[in-house]
């Protein structure tokens, strides 16, 4: 990724640093909250009931929160701002795994929680691709491409760990050690909004418009109906 970010201008650098480090960790949130808990159902089980009809209900809720925030993304977008509007998406996904893992005492909070979380991963499904698309005009393909293949791995590799992680420390650790990854990927976000600040950086919001970006929406769709089918 050096030629990318060679390619920017010395006094930039770091902000191209900076996005390429948000954009990647972002992406490898984006499904997480969409495969732990059905491998491990049997050991939540333990804690308090949950039946067929509410691990269905739990299910639906990735493509309903993920059709739902989509929509609301750009809105967020246009009121706050890309980065901003990328950490509150973060904030979304890590709180809501930290109390689906820690303090869900019933199948309701189970998926209420569920649905914070997947609602922080339903607006960052909208919001990273104009943020690719802003910050790397001339590699849309290459970190498309690498948004996608990180995307995927957040969807095969928790739902591969939980149930030997559940064994050694737990479903409640398995369940909302991801938010601190989520946490995590806020941090470049927030460090670029500093930056941005110091250097009086004016940014043109145009590209912030996810709505009339179709690759977004297509994205989105797909991801949506990915989930749909992980569920």
């Amino acid at each position: 990724m050096h030629h990318i970010i060679s390619s920017t201008a010395p006094e930039h650098r770091l902000g191209a640093w900076l996005s390429l480090l948000g954009i990647i960790l972002v992406a490898l949130n984006l499904r997480d909250a969409t495969v732990t808990l059905a491998p491990i159902y049997n050991y939540i089980e333990q804690n308090f009931a949950i039946n067929d009809k509410a691990i269905s209900i739990i299910g639906m809720l990735p493509s309903l929160s993920f059709a739902l925030f989509s929509l609301l993304a750009p809105r967020l977008t246009r009121l706050v701002g890309l980065e901003k509007s990328l950490i509150i998406a973060m904030i979304m996904t890590s709180i809501g795994e930290l109390l689906r893992g820690y303090l869900s005492q019933s199948a309701w909070s189970l998926g209420l929680f569920s649905f914070i979380s997947l609602g922080g991963m339903g607006l960052g499904n909208v919001l990273l691709p104009p943020a690719i698309k802003h910050y790397f005009p001339n590699h849309i393909g290459l970190l498309t491409s690498l948004y996608t293949v990180l995307t995927a791995l957040s969807a095969s590799i928790p739902s591969l760990v939980a149930v030997p992680t559940t064994t050694t420390m737990g479903w409640r650790f398995a369940v909302g050690v991801w938010g601190m990854l989520a946490f995590i990927a806020l941090l470049p976000w927030l460090a670029l909004i500093q930056q941005h600040h110091i250097t009086n950086h004016n940014i043109n919001t145009s590209t912030y418009k996810a709505s009339q970006w179709p690759t977004a929406w297509a994205l989105a769709i797909m991801f949506s109906v990915g989930a749909l089918c992980l569920a």
